[in-house]
């Protein structure tokens, strides 16, 4: 088992079947859990991987979650992946307009992944708020 330090959930749900599995260290110390009734197995091995992993059990959606619904963790966490994504979009249009001035195309896109953006931070702060 993970030492408190580490600060790593001490169970995460399996992607098929939604059971809270015992999260437990690998031959090389990186997380991964294995569900016993869907067969799955899930090693987390990069350091992106475990610092989500960290950050989403620092934040307590993983204890709130875990007493509702568990699949709900991987309903977040892709909206957080999307939103992620598009802020990243969003950077490289805004750095690449303080060079050139961006075509129509590219000025509607900026305007359409702000809009965006702006819905999804606004459906993951609800999905947050109402556990």
């Amino acid at each position: 088992m993970f030492e408190e330090n580490e600060n790593l959930p001490k169970k995460f749900p399996c992607p098929l079947c939604g059971e809270l599995k015992r999260l437990q260290k690998s031959k090389k110390d990186k997380p991964y859990y294995y569900c016993d009734y869907c067969g799955v197995q899930v090693f987390i091995r990069g350091k992106l991987g475990i610092q989500k992993l960290s950050n989403l059990n620092n934040s307590g959606v993983i204890d709130s979650i875990s007493k509702n619904d568990p699949k709900l963790i991987f309903e977040l966490i892709q909206i957080e992946s999307k939103i992620e994504f598009m802020k990243s979009k969003i950077n490289k249009l805004e750095e690449k307009s303080w060079e050139t001035d961006l075509i129509d195309s590219e000025t509607k896109l900026l305007i359409q992944l702000k809009e965006s953006l702006i819905e999804l931070e606004f459906e993951f702060s609800e999905k947050i708020k109402n556990l």
